[in-house]
């Protein structure tokens, strides 16, 4: 007989946190043709290690060891006048870029990137009023990135395991129901099973000063752009060279899961 009383849910339970023992930096690159978001991956006992590594690049080279590594600096001649980085030969820069990476990978964990075709993309609005979305533009889709990125460090590690930092971005980008920081786009709440209790994964954000190793988020981010976006020449082979040497795991935005096999122009 019916008591017309409504069905108890059962409480789901908190989730398990478990204890940080890996550092992650993330930072997007975007081009014409793919939006990219990269995180660098080092067990908390070797970031010191990580950033002695980034400082011995820039004081090989004759730069202060507090000279910025911002890619689109470092590769643009035009943008490396009057920086300490006009004095360097771009040879020299890409020996020591490379140099960098073959490092790296020893002393971290395989970095992880997260590639979409640069499109616009609808978001749909909750159950029942679907057609109320939003539509991405590409930074949009990068914070679709970071997101899918946190969620698969919690897959593979646990939940708890990796603090992610990332570069901070004030930008205002259209979400959801109006305009807002894209730094207020990457947290998102991640499903950990069913009985849990989802919980939110928030990127960590600190610029006085910023963590040095955003640095090398940028570097893999901006490489893994270049390689996707190639067209030729041999800074395109150059680029798609460093890639291989980085040797992200790829997350994709479609059905595609092999990386692709570079050709010589």
């Amino acid at each position: 007989m019916e008591t017309g009383e409504a069905p108890q849910t059962v409480p789901r339970k908190e989730p398990t946190r478990a204890e940080h023992t890996i550092s992650g930096y993330a930072d997007e690159s975007i081009t014409a043709e793919v939006v990219v978001c990269a995180a660098a991956l080092f067990p908390v006992a070797e970031v010191v290690a990580a950033e002695a590594a980034l400082a011995s690049l820039k004081t090989g080279l004759g730069l202060p060891p507090t000279t910025s590594l911002h890619c689109r600096v470092i590769f643009n001649s035009n943008a490396r006048r009057g920086k300490p980085w006009e004095a360097i030969a771009p040879k020299a820069i890409n020996l020591a870029i490379e140099r960098l990476c073959r490092d790296l990978a020893s002393i971290g964990l395989r970095p992880i990137t997260f590639v979409a075709p640069r499109s616009p993309i609808f978001m749909p609005g909750p159950p029942g009023a679907e057609s109320e979305g939003t539509s991405l533009d590409e930074k949009g889709q990068a914070a679709m990135g970071f997101q899918a990125i946190s969620f698969h460090l919690a897959q593979l590690h646990g939940f708890g395991t990796v603090k992610l930092w990332i570069d901070p971005d004030k930008t205002k980008i259209q979400w959801l129901n109006g305009k807002t920081q894209a730094n207020l786009t990457r947290s998102g709440f991640m499903d950990l099973g069913p009985g849990i209790e989802p919980p939110k994964s928030e990127p960590l954000i600190e610029d006085d000063p910023k963590p040095p190793l955003l640095e090398i988020a940028d570097l893999y981010a901006y490489v893994s752009a270049r390689a996707h976006s190639a067209k030729g020449g041999w800074k395109d082979r150059w680029f798609q060279e460093v890639y291989s040497i980085i040797n992200p795991e790829r997350l994709l935005w479609g059905d595609t899961n092999q990386d692709p096999k570079w050709q010589n122009a």
